[in-house]
């Protein structure tokens, strides 16, 4: 399942989209490398130049949230051990509160009610294909 943001401008989507290159900074937020990699390969394949990042841990997570980083987009996987997704999120808009947070899991919508609440959109580990649209999605509608 995919829950794109709501976009009042589709002809910005549309515009912003027939750029050739875009670069787009991500903090990845997971305990996957393999994940992160086919993230960063399916922003890659839609002709991004994606500059990513993956952390996994506290300590990490707290120096990659500072204004100097300069994200465009965060990813936050639901079932990180030892941090909690909320915990990650609440985090996240408290120290950037206009870099946008994509939630990204492998379980059910069902299973992540709060996390759904706080998170600006979801993807399912399952359709990573879709990262581009999504990620185009939320950086037109913080623009606006």
């Amino acid at each position: 399942m995919v829950r794109m943001p709501k976009c009042g401008a589709i002809g910005q989507l549309a515009a912003w989209g027939n750029q050739k290159q875009h670069q787009v900074r991500v903090l990845i937020v997971d305990d996957s490398a393999d994940d992160a990699e086919l993230m960063e390969l399916a922003l890659r394949r839609q002709g991004y130049t994606a500059i990513c990042e993956r952390i996994a841990t506290g300590a990490a997570l707290m120096a990659a949230l500072v204004p100097a980083r300069r994200w465009d987009v965060i990813t936050c996987d639901s079932g990180l051990p030892g941090l909690n997704a909320q915990r990650v999120i609440a985090l996240a808009r408290q120290a950037l509160p206009h870099v946008p947070v994509l939630l990204v899991s492998g379980r059910h919508p069902s299973q992540l009610a709060r996390e759904l609440e706080m998170a600006d959109a979801f993807l399912s580990k399952r359709q990573l294909e879709d990262l581009p649209a999504i990620i185009r999605a939320l950086l037109i509608r913080s623009e606006s």
